[in-house]
């Protein structure tokens, strides 16, 4: 078994485990009362982030972090730029609202959130600097804690030595450099850091900056992160050089190829069965501004390798080149199912069972709703609208 710590206060108990002692389980595997109707089982990949961007752009995690509850250790030179590095990533769809608790009283900040709204549909996240030790931010960090399916977030930048070390638990990620025995052992409290994790953060590294950050992710706080191979785990600040889109291509072309022949005959299939409107629901919201790729057009430009790593955006690709590519696999495992339900449909006429029809809703739905993903993550990616 891992080794495990147990925090506990009044209302919580929380267990966080050192995932280097024993890497957690990758399969999840269906209910026993679904497991007649599935074919397949879900895997997570285990992720092993260098640097703070590619952390970020895991899964699409910094859309997590914008409502996430973080605490970021405040060394100053370390913390403003590693809340640079997230603010330039994460800038687009978030708006940032900065505190510091000399100048507003955590109360007055409490009432500022409480009454915010967001501007032009972006989440707010509110950047909160505790600079005075006598302020209880272990209170605030509790009232904030208690809120149910927030809209926004909250970073908390502060000392460690400031926090009850039940308090770290509430926390939903952490970001911390390196600090005095003394604040390591209260982190210790919540989370298992072994002496090789401390010794390494504590290696110097170049520049005026501290530029190791270790990173704990509270999975009992919230499942919509990455699953880390180390966690915590110490990332750089300091970003490599930026991906060369080249060895990507063939992957992206393929799977265009794919949208465009496989994937959009088997939407055609799907809709032609839909019996209404419900069957197979979908949300689109167009990008009509931007120029069309279509099929006719993408065959004329498939095999210019220069023209189409001139279309691409680096950094959407470099963020969704996974998705994109488990997009495709997950597609023909539901188009399989697809046709063994309708098979066994077929082979029962009237009297098919229900658990085949909602099978076959299912597997339907699943083809509507990722076709659409992989062809607005390919939209992103061209920037252009991918029409099908």
């Amino acid at each position: 078994m891992p080794q495990s710590e147990s925090v506990s206060t009044e209302s919580l108990s929380v267990e966080l485990i050192d995932s280097e002692s024993e890497r957690p389980q990758l399969t999840e595997y269906a209910s026993p009362q679904e497991t007649y109707e599935q074919r397949t089982v879900s895997v997570r990949l285990l992720h092993t982030p260098k640097t703070v961007g590619e952390l970020l752009r895991l899964e699409g995690y910094y859309r997590a972090l914008v409502k996430s509850f973080v605490f970021i250790q405040n060394t100053k030179e370390s913390s403003d730029k590693l809340v640079d590095t997230m603010i330039s990533i994460i800038g687009e769809i978030s708006d940032f609202r900065f505190f510091q608790t000399h100048t507003v009283g955590i109360d007055s900040i409490l009432e500022e959130i409480e009454k915010s709204e967001s501007a032009l549909g972006k989440l707010q996240v509110f950047i909160i600097e505790v600079t005075r030790a006598e302020e209880d931010i272990n209170h605030f960090c509790e009232k904030i804690a208690a809120i149910g399916q927030r809209q926004y977030g909250i970073w908390i930048q502060g000392h460690i030595r400031y926090l009850d070390p039940r308090i770290i638990s509430l926390f939903d990620a952490l970001f911390a450099f390196d600090m005095s025995t003394d604040e390591y052992e209260i982190l210790r409290t919540a989370i298992s850091l072994s002496p090789t994790v401390i010794d390494e953060i504590r290696r110097p590294s170049d520049g005026i900056c501290r530029d190791k950050v270790l990173f704990f992710l509270n999975h009992r706080r919230s499942n919509e992160g990455p699953l880390l191979e180390k966690n915590p785990a110490i990332l750089s600040q300091i970003e490599e050089v930026p991906v060369d889109v080249t060895p990507f291509i063939p992957i992206i072309v393929e799977a265009t190829k794919f949208l465009f022949n496989e994937a959009s005959q088997w939407l055609a299939v799907v809709r032609k069965r839909a019996t209404s409107e419900d069957s197979v629901s979908e949300t689109r919201s167009g990008e009509s501004h931007l120029a069309v790729l279509d099929k006719q057009r993408f065959s004329s430009l498939e095999g210019d390798m220069e023209v189409l790593k001139g279309m691409l955006d680096r950094v959407a690709v470099e963020t969704h080149i996974y998705r994109i590519e488990g997009l495709v696999e997950q597609l023909r495992t539901h188009y399989r199912n697809l046709t063994d339900h309708e098979r066994t449909e077929a082979e029962f006429g009237a009297l098919v069972p229900q658990h085949i029809k909602r099978a076959i809703e299912r597997e339907s739905g699943a083809i509507v709703n990722k076709t659409r993903e992989l062809q607005d993550l390919l939209s992103a990616v061209y920037q252009q609208r991918v029409q099908i």
